[in-house]
């Protein structure tokens, strides 16, 4: 299977990839400095990460960046040692 990675530039510049899974979630890497995050304590789950410069994603949310993740909804993240796993 031909695993889709798409680079996106925030409005600092930053550059960050996104890429599917084996177990088809998303690999978000990239900087997490400066990063605001919210977690639902009760489930030990990250619920929302904003960093600097964006992209701004939530719990909810329904993915709209490059056509290979658009329309899937976030369930939630995992911290990664390169970013984040993004449960959809």
């Amino acid at each position: 299977m031909v695993m889709a990675r798409r680079l996106f530039k925030n409005r600092h510049g930053d550059t960050q990839s996104f890429e599917w899974t084996e177990d088809r979630n998303i690999l978000w890497r990239g900087s997490r400095s400066h990063e605001r995050i919210t977690w639902d304590p009760h489930a030990d789950i990250i619920t929302m990460v904003d960093p600097a410069g964006g992209p701004y994603m939530a719990t909810g949310d329904i993915i709209d960046f490059p056509e290979e993740f658009a329309g899937y909804t976030i369930k939630h993240f995992e911290r990664h040692d390169e970013g984040y796993i993004i449960h959809v």
